[in-house]
């Protein structure tokens, strides 16, 4: 079981960063 948490959380954090990443970007092109 702890090793699913342990991928949870990596997930959610992987998510987090893909939006932030995703958001940045996008404000790249649109300055672009």
């Amino acid at each position: 079981m702890p090793r699913t948490m342990l991928t949870d959380i990596r997930w959610e954090l992987l998510l987090q960063v893909m939006k932030s990443t995703g958001r940045i970007y996008d404000k790249t092109e649109h300055r672009m």
